[in-house]
């Protein structure tokens, strides 16, 4: 029997500082707490410099309420049974390689000149660096939704902006390109070039994202005429309403799936 440090003993209930053991519970608990610190993160930006620290520090941020590993590389391999590989899993980073891997990446993304790029550059470039950092998995849970705030952070430094709330309903509402599946097709056959056909979902995504920004910028400027509405009443309306219901949704979909292999030739498979 492969034994989870992260697990209640007996359980598949990650071990949280409120105690819970209820699977239901914790996940209700888990979107109370990170709907709002994804919330603040979006007014407030985390500071740091885009590595690899930065990054297990906005891990912390969002979880830290909820999980006393937060913030820090996971230890054990990763498992998940995703429908659209026919509940096979990819291969995620092992837990010797996360930080050397994720190191690269940051470097590879801190390097690109941004604002040189044409749109197509642009979409391709975000893609690329988001599914990768993606495919690293560094924690043992909640690498989606911190990956990419992290993206989308570091991305409104450059002066792009991507729209959280699009990012957000995709998650549920999104049947054609919904955003794990996108991810999952992206890294899986991912071996150093992006593969044209199975980046296009995640390209879509941001593309889509990128437009919806501009959108609810321009209703934000016809709304705020009459100077009664700041920006930041425009950041709840736009991102704590939704979120409150899409991230309760999503940490179903991801947190329900995770388990770590009972061997290794279970996780090769």
């Amino acid at each position: 029997m492969w034994y989870d440090p992260y697990y209640y003993s007996g359980t598949t209930v990650l071990k949280n500082k409120f105690d819970i053991k209820d699977q239901k519970t914790l996940l209700r608990k888990e979107a109370e707490i990170v709907t709002y610190e994804l919330y603040k993160l979006h007014v407030f930006p985390l500071e740091g410099e885009y590595d690899f620290a930065h990054l297990c520090k906005m891990h912390e941020r969002i979880f830290g309420k909820l999980y006393s590993w937060a913030g820090k590389p996971r230890i054990v391999e990763l498992l998940k049974e995703e429908p659209i590989l026919n509940n096979c899993s990819i291969r995620y980073e092992s837990p010797f390689n996360i930080e050397k891997s994720a190191t690269k990446i940051l470097d590879s993304m801190k390097a690109v000149p941004w604002k040189d790029l044409n749109q197509k550059q642009l979409v391709s470039e975000i893609a690329s660096h988001y599914v990768q950092l993606w495919k690293v998995h560094p924690f043992r849970e909640g690498n989606t939704r911190t990956i990419t705030n992290f993206i989308i952070q570091y991305m409104e430094e450059q002066q792009i902006y991507l729209s959280r709330a699009y990012f957000a309903e995709n998650l549920k509402k999104n049947k054609d390109f919904p955003l794990r599946d996108s991810l999952v097709l992206a890294a899986a056959y991912y071996d150093g070039i992006p593969n044209k056909d199975l980046f296009e979902p995640i390209e879509i995504i941001i593309r889509a994202s990128i437009e919806r920004h501009q959108k609810d910028m321009e209703k934000y400027m016809d709304s705020s005429k009459d100077g009664k509405k700041s920006l930041r009443d425009y950041y709840k309306m736009l991102f704590f309403e939704k979120e409150k219901g899409d991230v309760k949704n999503n940490q179903n979909n991801e947190v329900s799936k995770d388990r770590t292999p009972k061997d290794k030739t279970s996780f090769e498979k």
